[in-house]
C-alpha cells in the first residue's frame, strides 16, 4: 500500500469523499440503536437513536477530514468487508435527540480537480464522484448528546487525517498506515480539539507530519516511532504536540512553532541525522530524555525556548533574535549568532570550537548549563467512548449550502470566519491530486473549532514538570 504526500484536501466547509472510481452511499433514517454493530458506546443508555451511512468504493480509504460537533472515534472493523467487499467505511452518528441526529447529512456532489504541469501553466480539470457530510441548511434548534464513530474496512491504510473540533478525535488500533513503502502519514488539528493516537504497535512510516493550528493538541503514544525520511511537528497558535515513545528515529526531525505553543518529544533514545527547531514567539520546544544527531540548527525569534540538551549533536548552529533561550549539547562545533539579548547554554563539556557573533549585546552569550533542564508533559489516557452535550441554533442560509449557526450566547458566525477555520488544516495536511483512493471529509458548518457553540463534556487535565538530566 502506497500513500501519497497530501496536496489539497479542502479549502471550504465542503467535506469530500472523492475517488476516481464510482462510489455509492446508503443512508438510514433516524432509528433505534441496533445491536448488530460494534457499539463502543453501548453502555451509554442515553444514546438510543442512530443514523448510519455506508460508503462503498473500488478504492481504499486513505484520507479523512473531521469537523463535526461531538467526540469522534475512528476504528478499524474487519466485519465491514464481510457484508460487502467494496465497503470502505461506515459512519454512525448516535444521540438522544431525534432532531439533533437528523441534522447531520451526507449528500453526493461532484468536485473539480485542477492540476498544474511542471514548468508551464497547463491545467486539467476532472470530475470526480464525492460525498459531503455537513449540517442541513435549515431552520432548527437542537440540543442533546451525540457521538460519532467512523469505521474503516481496510487495515492500516489511512494516511491523512485533519480535525477541526473542540472535542476529541481518537484514532484506534490498525487504522493508520504503517510498515508500508511510501506510507507518508499526516495528522492535523485546527481549533481547540485533541487528536489522540495510542498504539500498542510500533509506528513505522516513510514520513510523519503532525500539525496544530489554534489551541488544539496532537498526542501520539507508541512503543516506537520510526520514519525513513522526515518527522515534522508544527504549531501555529497556543496548541501542543506530544510524542511519547521508547525510541524515535528519522532522517530529519523538524519542529516549527509560531505562537505560544509547546512541542515535546519524550523518548529514551532519539536518533536523527538532522535536527531542526524553529520558534517564533514565546513557545517552547523540548526534546528528552536521551538521543544523538549529526547536525542541529536552532532558530528563535522572540522570547521562546528550545531545550535539546538531552540530544548529543556533532555540530550545532543557533540563531536568536530577541530574548530567546537555547540549551544544547554539542561535541564539535557550536556557532551562535544573536540579535538583542538571547542566550545559549551547552550541557556537559564545552564544544571543541565555539563561534559567536552578536548585535546589541555585550559579553559572551554562551555559557555552560548548571544542569540539563527540560520540560516534560504527562500524557493523557485515551478517552473512552463518551457522548458530549451540544446546543445548536441553525438558520437557513440563502447564500450557502450550509446554515448560519447561532446560540443564545453568541452572535451568528460569519461565512468568512468559518471558511478560514475550515481552511486551516489544508495548509498542513493536504491531499495530493494524485492520491489513490477515496478521500473522506467530514465538516460541520457549526464550526465547533471556534469553541463558542459547544462545551467539552470531558475535560482533559495535564501536568507539566521540569526534570533535570542526571
Amino acid at each position: 500500500m502506497k500513500c501519497f504526500a497530501p496536496a489539497h484536501i479542502i479549502t471550504t466547509l465542503a467535506t469530500l469523499l472523492a475517488t476516481a472510481a464510482a462510489l455509492s452511499i446508503q443512508s438510514s433514517q433516524v432509528e433505534a440503536v441496533s445491536n448488530n454493530h460494534n457499539n463502543g458506546d453501548r453502555n451509554d443508555a442515553r444514546l438510543t437513536l442512530e443514523k448510519t451511512w455506508t460508503i462503498s468504493s473500488a478504492e481504499q480509504l486513505q484520507s479523512l477530514l473531521v469537523g463535526i460537533p461531538g467526540n469522534v472515534f475512528v476504528e478499524y472493523d474487519a466485519a465491514l468487508k464481510q457484508s460487502a467487499s467494496d465497503v470502505v467505511a461506515k459512519i454512525v452518528v448516535r444521540g438522544d435527540s431525534r432532531e439533533l441526529v437528523d441534522v447531520f447529512e451526507v449528500v453526493p456532489r461532484n468536485t473539480a480537480t485542477t492540476r498544474r504541469g511542471h514548468g508551464r501553466q497547463e491545467q486539467q480539470s476532472t470530475r470526480e464522484d464525492s460525498v459531503r457530510m455537513h449540517l442541513k441548511n435549515t431552520d432548527a434548534t437542537v440540543h442533546g448528546h451525540v457521538l460519532t464513530q467512523i469505521f474503516v474496512a481496510d487495515k492500516s491504510v489511512l494516511c491523512n487525517l485533519s480535525a477541526a473540533s473542540t472535542h476529541d478525535v481518537v484514532i484506534g488500533e490498525s487504522v493508520l498506515a504503517s510498515n508500508g513503502v511510501g506510507a507518508a502519514v499526516s495528522l492535523s488539528v485546527a481549533g481547540s480539539g485533541t487528536l489522540f493516537v495510542s498504539s500498542s504497535q510500533d509506528v513505522v512510516v516513510e514520513a510523519l507530519t503532525l500539525s496544530v493550528a489554534g489551541s488544539g493538541e496532537v498526542q501520539i503514544v507508541a512503543p516506537s516511532v520510526r520514519a525513513a525520511d522526515d518527522v515534522t511537528l508544527s504549531i501555529a497558535g497556543s496548541g501542543r504536540i506530544t510524542v511519547d515513545a521508547r525510541d524515535v528515529a528519522a532522517e530529519k526531525l523538524e519542529t516549527s512553532l509560531t505562537g505560544s505553543g509547546d512541542i515535546s518529544v519524550q523518548s529514551d533514545e532519539l536518533r536523527v541525522y538532522n535536527l531542526m527547531s524553529k520558534v517564533a514567539g514565546s513557545g517552547a520546544v523540548n526534546l528528552s530524555k536521551s538521543g544523538a544527531c549529526t547536525h542541529q540548527k536552532v532558530s528563535i525569534a522572540g522570547s521562546g525556548s528550545v531545550a535539546t540538551g538531552s540530544v548529543v549533536c556533532e555540530s550545532t548552529d543557533v540563531s536568536i533574535s530577541g530574548r530567546g533561550e537555547a540549551t544544547v549539547q554539542t561535541t564539535d562545533t557550536l556557532i551562535v549568532s544573536t540579535i538583542a539579548s538571547g542566550s545559549v547554554k551547552y550541557v556537559n563539556s564545552r564544544p571543541k570550537k565555539v563561534q559567536q557573533s552578536s548585535l546589541f549585546a555585550h559579553g559572551s552569550l554562551v555559557s555552560q548549563a548548571e544542569k540539563n533542564e527540560f520540560k516534560t508533559h504527562t500524557t493523557v489516557p485515551t478517552p473512552s467512548h463518551s457522548a458530549v452535550e451540544i446546543r445548536l441554533e441553525l438558520r437557513k442560509n440563502a447564500h450557502s449550502e450550509d446554515p448560519s449557526v447561532h446560540n443564545s450566547q453568541t452572535a451568528a458566525l460569519s461565512t468568512d470566519a468559518t471558511t478560514t477555520l475550515a481552511a486551516s488544516p489544508a495548509s498542513a495536511s493536504q491531499a495530493g491530486n494524485d492520491a489513490v483512493g477515496p478521500v473522506v471529509g467530514i465538516a460541520g458548518v457549526a464550526l465547533v473549532a471556534v469553541g463558542a457553540l459547544v462545551h467539552k463534556h470531558h475535560q482533559q487535565h495535564k501536568r507539566e514538570e521540569y526534570a533535570p538530566l542526571v
